[in-house]
């Protein structure tokens, strides 16, 4: 898979900018607040259809302007694909892909894969279960365009649930029974889907880890209340334990059991990496998930996604900066604002107020 064209018009402190990237790395130098992580958000943006860092599209408009514009051109071994976002102040966020709109976001996904890694991720392993369950979310929502109908359904029955619970009496209970089974039905493919891919991923990030971290042995395990594997069996027993649990979750006024309070377990020679772990195997093991991440989307669908580090180099040292650039196979862009001796041939722009130079 390769980017053959980025279009951004009012876009962030990009006025416009047409951007021909090189099929390898491509390297976006430039000191801070210069518009470096602004382009990765626009391809993010064409990719999963929102930004990594806010949930309000006007703000990824350029000041002054009352639109924005991103389109991204993508060259994969089944053809050409095209995803074009319009960003409004007075309207909706309009989605075209291939020049046709799409009125579901499911429908975006899968068309261009990306793995996206910002020094907020070297928190993936000490952080809580909610940063660990979005990176599997975000990796499966692209693989699998089903997954993300499902996550979307069961959140949106989550939320209602929770507001049922924090007005409840009595005359409510068949609204619980109701939405016990939604949740359990959307639940259990969630569960099921995510066991699936923590296995897979497994022996992808034993293999990346081993190439970066030497001799030390990295592990995952899917953690979750409901243990099966078979979505039927794993709908079951959420719905089961919905209504044994129910009693608590008046009492608390919220929904504790789910895919929602489940987690990803990273192990580092046996012991618990996020409690036992240095920051150095924290940041080697959190390295392991993405790059395994990549590989298994390129087991699943026969294309090498799209590779963006941001600013992440600065945060590792040299073995680590040197292991992690060994690994890239396919397109790549890297923003930095340090100056390194780069392996290969890659293809350097400078990055100035929102212009490449």
């Amino acid at each position: 898979m390769q980017i053959t064209s980025i279009r951004l018009k009012d876009f962030r402190n990009y006025e416009e900018l047409t951007f021909v990237p090189q099929a390898g790395v491509n390297i976006l130098m430039g000191q801070n607040a210069q518009g470096k992580t602004n382009l990765l958000e626009g391809i993010y943006l064409c990719c999963i259809g929102k930004s990594h860092r806010t949930t309000r599209d006007v703000d990824m408009i350029r000041e002054g302007a009352r639109s924005a514009y991103c389109g991204i051109s993508v060259k994969r071994r089944d053809g050409s694909r095209s995803v074009e976002v319009m960003l409004s102040k007075d309207s909706r966020k309009r989605i075209q892909v291939l020049g046709m709109a799409i009125s579901r976001m499911s429908q975006l996904m899968g068309h261009i894969n990306c793995v996206f890694f910002s020094p907020e991720d070297l928190q993936l392993i000490k952080g809580g279960p909610s940063g660990r369950r979005r990176f599997i979310d975000i990796t499966l929502c692209q693989l699998r365009p089903g997954y993300f109908t499902a996550l979307y359904q069961y959140n949106n029955a989550l939320s209602q649930r929770n507001a049922i619970l924090k007005r409840y009496d009595d005359k409510k209970s068949a609204m619980l029974d109701a939405f016990d089974v939604t949740l359990s039905a959307y639940g259990g493919r969630i569960m099921a889907q995510r066991r699936d891919f923590v296995e897979k991923l497994r022996g992808c990030a034993k293999l990346t880890h081993g190439g970066i971290a030497g001799g030390e042995q990295i592990d995952l395990g899917y953690r979750s209340q409901v243990d099966a594997a078979d979505e039927a069996e794993c709908a079951k027993r959420l719905l089961t334990l919905l209504e044994e649990r129910r009693s608590e979750d008046i009492r608390r006024y919220m929904t504790t059991a789910g895919p929602h309070r489940d987690d990803l377990s990273v192990e580092i020679d046996g012991r618990d990496g996020r409690m036992f772990g240095s920051q150095g195997q924290q940041r080697t093991a959190a390295l392991a998930l993405k790059l395994g991440a990549m590989e298994l989307m390129r087991q699943e669908t026969g294309e090498m996604p799209i590779l963006m580090l941001d600013d992440v180099l600065s945060e590792l040292d040299r073995g680590r900066q040197n292991a992690l650039l060994s690994c890239i196979k396919g397109q790549a862009f890297i923003s930095t604002a340090v100056h390194m001796a780069w392996p290969g041939t890659p293809a350097v722009h400078r990055v100035e107020q929102g212009k490449l130079v």
